[in-house]
């Protein structure tokens, strides 16, 4: 069973990090339970010359304030993190991108107590971003004994980044390795990833998608698949114009909204761009993927109907 957090010195800030792409937890005492475990995280921006050491995984349940504005015990809430990483040498306690899988995080002045929420699905608040403390850090419920190693007016960059690697170690461990490993890139899209997005976390939280779900990945491979088309169509058509000084930004103009369009014909193209802008938010606006065949044929027969008599 785990110890009593109240009972025990304990790191008391658990900043909100979504760059990070895994929880951290300094003390043991925090879990409610545990698995031993040996393992490394780093960072994303290289700053942590070594990988610090994982000694331990397991879930969190963190007891919060909902709201500066209530009390008692309406005013009382629970955090729950899972897959959470123990390791002792971090600076301080991280709440990292999985939260956004269960839960939706706002971020900006929400009073003068409160940087923020963060709320489960029903939209209620089961926790908020003390405005007293340096960072995004959720208000705990009660006094945990134990010091404050963030300081007003030091800058920090708070960030986790756990290695595929070892968390398919960590599966594997488990007994949970993958049904579904998620996409195999090619070593041409690898490269295309590592140029463009650095990683594939980073791309597939630029599209709202998650790493954490095979779904997402493979929906997120299919959209580079289509950016990496309409990239190498550009380049085809380039050949054949000359070069103007309003190049690149026709190529950026391009693979912003029209990645699309060679589904439609140019009286079709006319008729979205005037009132749509271009074929990506055409299909947007249907519930429709630019990016896959099936939505892009649906799109046109739409299409068709609007401009029909």
């Amino acid at each position: 069973m785990a110890s009593n957090p109240q009972s025990i010195p304990l790191c008391t800030n658990w900043v909100f990090s979504n760059t990070s792409n895994v929880h951290i937890a300094k003390d043991r005492a925090w879990f409610r339970d545990y698995t031993p475990y040996e393992s490394v995280v780093g960072d994303l921006y290289g700053m942590v010359k070594e990988s610090l050491g994982v000694e331990g995984i397991g879930t969190v349940e963190l007891p919060t304030k909902r709201s500066p504005n209530r009390s008692g015990r309406d005013s009382h809430g629970i955090l729950c993190l899972t897959n959470v990483l123990h390791v002792p040498s971090a600076l301080c306690n991280i709440i990292g991108g999985p939260i956004l899988e269960d839960h939706k995080v706002t971020a900006g002045p929400a009073g003068k107590a409160s940087l923020g929420s963060i709320k489960d699905r029903k939209g209620r608040s089961v926790a908020y971003f003390d405005s007293r403390r340096p960072l995004l850090q959720v208000k705990l419920r009660g006094h945990p004994i134990g010091s404050n190693v963030l300081k007003d007016g030091q800058d920090y960059v708070i960030n986790a980044i756990w290695p595929d690697s070892e968390r398919q170690k960590w599966e594997a461990h488990q007994g949970r390795t993958a049904h579904h490993p998620g996409p195999i890139y090619t070593e041409k899209e690898k490269g295309w990833l590592k140029e463009n997005y650095r990683s594939e976390f980073q791309f597939l939280r630029d599209f709202g998608l998650s790493i954490y779900k095979d779904e997402d990945r493979e929906e997120g491979r299919a959209i580079l698949r289509s950016l990496m088309r309409s990239e190498e169509e550009e380049e085809l058509e380039d050949e054949d114009e000359d070069e103007d000084e309003d190049e690149d930004e026709d190529i950026e103009s391009s693979l912003e909204g029209h990645m699309a369009d060679y589904h439609f014909t140019d009286a079709e193209l006319e008729y979205i761009e005037k009132g749509y802008g271009n074929s990506m938010n055409f299909l947007y606006s249907y519930g429709l993927k630019f990016y896959d065949d099936d939505d892009c044929e649906e799109g046109r027969l739409i299409l068709k109907g609007l401009m029909s008599p």
